[in-house]
């Protein structure tokens, strides 16, 4: 995905000792990204996001969506 190939990119500079300051700039990218890839390769742990990560980026289904509003009128006020 983008995000992979951009941390892949990061990974590459900074094997390749280019500054943090050019990294952003050539990558379009914030300095956590950078600072973050960096932490990763000094610990040796892969590139991949950790299981489970972006789970609250998930497509619902139409049941959810249906139980949901089903809830919401049921009880408006919430819990």
């Amino acid at each position: 995905n983008k995000m992979e190939a951009k941390r892949q990119r990061v990974a590459d500079l900074l094997h390749a000792q280019v500054k943090v300051i050019d990294i952003m700039e050539i990558v379009k990218c914030g300095k956590t990204l950078v600072y973050d890839v960096k932490k990763k390769l000094e610990t040796g742990k892969g590139l991949k996001r950790k299981m489970g990560s972006g789970g609250h980026n998930r497509k619902v289904d139409e049941d959810f969506l249906m139980g949901l509003m089903a809830e919401i009128e049921a009880d408006p006020q919430g819990p």
